[in-house]
């Protein structure tokens, strides 16, 4: 059976046409998509390049001014070649005088680090016969070789010529302190009548992170400052330091560039008069976000094309080759007691004539359904004023017992006040005359409603309400809370000589306002309260009007499904 529906609606000229453009429309759409979305991915790959190559040049022209302006300081002010020729000849020099010149170094390296607190510290080496160390806390003269800096730093000064050069050095390679771990030794010599001197001044590691501190911030791309050997002279993980960076070979670091190994995006520029290679690098996927992005956006794109045409397609053959389709859905909403969609008459066919009797066939069937439902409403209404009649006298009783109570009893001070919270009780119920009113209201109807309960039983109950404000304005059916209170009191705090707390919540689940009013009082036997229950929900009156009333109330107002439990 399933199968022959199926061939049939196949055969039919509707589909076919429809099956023939969704078709050739996929494809045309699909192959601009594709060559769109190829020259996007060129474009943006290139731009991308061209942003992480600015990156770099622009962190490459911090340092350069860092280290540039750090050679220059030192050369024209402290290791000046007067001042290191008296040093290099110590032995022609009085004691007094030599040490002059020793101040004067250290007078003027103090001032420059003041001033630039990246440089760390100063090693001046004489004449392979002793070192002047200079740090931020200390100035020492090393004249033995057990305290002069690592093998590797002396062979460096020794070999040094009258250019700059620079290396990655560690503190544990120096015999005085250093106030970081890890720095960038700039040496170069100086040549003397007394000898060849060269010197060292070393730059902290964390100067030269702050040049690119801003690259590798958001912890997704990582930046390194390596040597022309690769190893790692500054980065964020100082546990790197000193290692070899496995990204990149010694032969790459000789001119600028970007690859992708590792899974990483890789990109290096180096400062060859430095003898460092910046490197920067960042997950190939995050490099591929913008393009991801940018593919979904055009997927869309053609879901939302592709969805519009063929939308458009099917109402344009529809409209023309199916109104007997039209019929149907027309009669199948009829059939759901939907009377509000006739069907356009166009013509003088057939179809329109057809379209015609079935029109005015819906305008009876619609007027017959609206007087049934007015019948329906004016019963429910002349039920709810029925059993809301049937309630207020009820209330009025009680409350009226109330006063006469108090009034052989009390006096007429506390007849006053219960007569004033009655008054504030009735007057709006005869405001108006409709079926709801806020959930505000109802609650100042109940909280006047404990105040003379109190007068009568000597302010021994209370009432604490938890109420969100959002629902306050929440329209209930009048006089639901009150009924079920005065059966908390009555029966609940009978045996407490009526004294007790009531509590009254609210809230929302989904489209039901659930109202909830819990005591501390005796309670009801679960055999009773299965009764009680069962008595409620099939409209059995129980012991009492009040919470049968209200319980019928709320059924009539909102359906089967809303009520009373216990």
């Amino acid at each position: 059976m399933i199968g022959a529906i199926h061939k049939k609606a196949f055969k039919s000229i509707q589909t076919k046409f429809v099956i023939s453009f969704v078709i050739g429309a996929m494809a045309t759409l699909l192959v601009a998509m594709l060559v769109g979305y190829a020259g996007i991915n060129t474009v943006y790959k290139e731009i991308s390049r061209q942003t992480m190559n600015a990156e770099l040049e622009q962190v490459a022209g911090e340092i350069d001014m860092l280290l540039s302006e750090t050679e220059r300081l030192i050369a024209s002010r402290v290791m000046l070649p007067k001042s290191v020729e008296k040093l290099a000849g110590r032995d022609k020099l009085s004691v007094p005088d030599f040490v002059y010149a020793v101040l004067n170094v250290r007078e003027e390296f103090d001032n420059i680090s003041e001033s630039f607190e990246h440089i760390d510290s100063l090693y001046l080496y004489v004449t392979e016969d002793w070192f002047l160390g200079m740090s931020h806390t200390s100035t020492k003269l090393l004249y033995e070789k057990k305290e002069w800096p690592e093998e590797r730093i002396t062979s460096l000064l020794k070999t040094a010529d009258v250019s700059s050069r620079y290396a990655g050095a560690k503190a544990e390679e120096f015999p005085l302190d250093m106030q970081e771990p890890a720095c960038l030794m700039m040496y170069r010599s100086i040549n003397t009548r007394y000898g060849k001197c060269a010197y060292a001044v070393n730059v902290r590691e964390s100067a030269l992170r702050e040049r690119y501190s801003g690259l590798s911030k958001d912890a997704v791309r990582t930046v390194w400052i390596v040597d022309m050997e690769g190893q790692i002279l500054s980065t964020v993980d100082k546990k790197e330091l000193g290692n070899k960076l496995a990204l990149l070979d010694e032969s790459e670091l000789t001119e600028p560039g970007m690859l992708l190994r590792e899974g990483m995006v890789v990109n290096y520029r180096p400062l060859t008069e430095y003898g460092i290679v910046i490197v920067s690098a960042m997950p190939a996927s995050i490099y591929t976000e913008g393009l991801i992005g940018i593919r979904n956006s055009l997927f869309a794109v053609f879901v939302f094309g592709m969805t519009a045409v063929s939308v458009f397609f099917v109402y344009w053959i529809r409209k023309r080759l199916t109104p007997i389709g039209r019929l149907r859905e027309g009669m199948k909403m009829a059939g759901q007691g939907d009377y509000d969609h006739p069907l356009p008459v166009t013509g003088e066919d057939e179809l329109s004539e057809l379209a015609r009797y079935y029109n005015h066939m819906l305008e009876d069937l619609k007027g017959l359904s609206e007087r049934q439902e007015q019948t329906a409403t004016e019963l429910r209404e002349r039920e709810m004023a029925m059993l809301r009649n049937e309630i207020n006298p009820h209330f009025l009783y009680n409350t009226l017992n109330t006063v006469k109570c108090m009034a052989e009893l009390e006096g007429n001070e506390d007849i006053a006040r219960c007569v004033k919270a009655l008054g504030g009780m009735i007057a709006p119920l005869y405001k108006t005359q409709g079926a709801l009113w806020t959930l505000e209201e109802e609650i100042k109807l109940v909280e006047k409603y404990i105040e003379i309960m109190n007068v009568r039983y000597g302010n021994g109950i209370r009432c604490m309400e938890h109420i969100p404000k959002e629902l306050l304005n929440k329209a209930v059916l009048r006089f639901i809370l009150q009924p079920i209170i005065e059966n908390s009191i009555l029966h609940g705090f009978a045996s407490s000589a009526y004294s007790g707390r009531i509590f009254v919540t609210a809230r929302q689940e989904k489209k039901f306002l659930v109202l909830s009013v819990e005591d501390d009082g005796e309670g009801i036997p679960e055999e009773e309260l299965a009764e009680y229950n069962d008595s409620l929900k099939n409209g059995i009156k129980a012991n009492g009007i009040g919470m049968m009333n209200v319980c019928r109330r709320i059924i009539l107002q909102y359906g089967e499904e809303y009520g009373i439990h216990l």
